[in-house]
């Protein structure tokens, strides 16, 4: 029996990390599965270091110029690029992945060109198709059209099933985000950080602007009023979300800004932090891992197995209500304590194993 080809699509950093395990563990089964890896480049230079860091060569890159760009030109540039590939290259199968322009425009590629394909992370979902903007209307579109969906949760799951997906079409598998701080070494830490280091992310679209700003006012507070605490902002690199950090922390004591870094090294700051401050899904999803304590900066998550789990609170970008979330825990040890603890919610680090073997039951029944 031949190889099934299946391509894998990623476009941004994020996406890089949640796929490499896919990707190694297809790469594992050669005698079941050839595989390319298209790169639309969504992200500069923080998607090439992310895929030299996992050791990914791209079988096709096309570089989009996303940064400045509206949606709709973005979406477009994808589809039309990855759409010329899936006819030139005829895969039996496409993997993407989230939630991003990348996913949205590769999954219609694949419809149009009536390649099947598979949603990783399918079934996450606010309720609320502004939050995340325009993330939350992707997941929406991207599911309807997947002829696989790979739900990281029972939760995610319930939500397809509520939208009349398939039930044969859904496998719970977790999340391939735990799959790669596993394979980056990271563990959680046994003991309290010595040092209250504040880490934070900001980077949303909806938070740019009013809600960055909120948040960003809220550390500077932190760290003029209380020396007892430390800020570290680890910057996005899309310009927008780097306004409100520099004119609101740059030059502060104890506030440091760090421009993006790899992933190894993010997680590393990650677990040796005190608290999480992030409006980023992923990062919500490692810190949950690692045994620390996260205040989502957003109205809604769709993470919810973390809040159910006590080890995350929703408490929005407002200014007072993230300093006086950060100063409760602060001043009460218990209610750290509470928070300071790994749960295994979004995994256990064999996801991508889960999707290889689903993909080879699937692509082998279809022979």
């Amino acid at each position: 029996m031949q190889p099934s080809f299946v391509t894998v699509v990623v476009g941004t950093r994020p996406e890089v990390i949640k796929m490499a395990p896919v990707v190694r563990a297809l790469a594992r089964r050669p005698e079941r599965f050839s595989v390319d890896l298209c790169v639309v480049a969504q992200q500069g230079e923080v998607l090439d270091r992310a895929l030299a860091e996992w050791g990914l060569e791209p079988s096709i890159k096309v570089d989009i110029n996303a940064f400045g760009r509206p949606l709709g030109a973005t979406l477009g540039a994808t589809l039309g690029a990855v759409e010329g590939y899936l006819l030139q290259r005829r895969p039996d199968f496409v993997l993407v992945h989230g939630d991003t322009s990348t996913t949205l425009g590769a999954s219609l590629a694949s419809f149009y060109a009536q390649v099947p394909f598979g949603h990783v992370e399918a079934g996450l979902r606010t309720g609320d198709r502004a939050q995340p903007f325009p993330e939350e209307m992707h997941r929406v579109v991207v599911d309807r059209l997947a002829a696989a969906h790979y739900a990281p949760t029972e939760h995610a799951k319930e939500a397809l099933l509520s939208e009349g997906v398939s039930p044969a079409s859904v496998r719970v598998v977790g999340n391939t985000v735990v799959d790669a701080l596993y394979a980056m070494g990271a563990r959680a830490p046994t003991d309290a950080p010595a040092r209250r280091e504040v880490l934070v992310t900001c980077h949303r679209r909806e938070n740019f602007g009013a809600g960055a700003r909120g948040v960003c006012e809220a550390l500077r507070r932190l760290v003029l009023e209380r020396d007892d605490v430390e800020v570290t902002y680890v910057l996005h690199p899309h310009p927008s979300a780097q306004e409100a950090p520099r004119a609101a922390l740059g030059g502060l004591p104890r506030a440091t800004l760090l421009d993006p870094m790899g992933h190894r090294e993010f997680v590393s700051r990650l677990a040796r932090a005190w608290l999480v401050v992030t409006d980023s899904g992923g990062v919500q999803e490692e810190a949950a891992c690692l045994g620390r304590p996260i205040l989502v900066a957003r109205e809604r998550t769709e993470r919810v197995e973390a809040v159910r789990a006590g080890v995350a609170r929703v408490v929005g970008t407002a200014t007072r209500a993230v300093f006086d979330a950060v100063t409760t825990l602060l001043d009460s040890p218990a209610a750290y304590d509470e928070m300071r603890r790994p749960v295994d919610v979004f995994g256990d680090g064999r996801a991508a194993e889960r999707i290889a073997d689903d993909l080879a039951a699937r692509l082998g029944a279809s022979r």
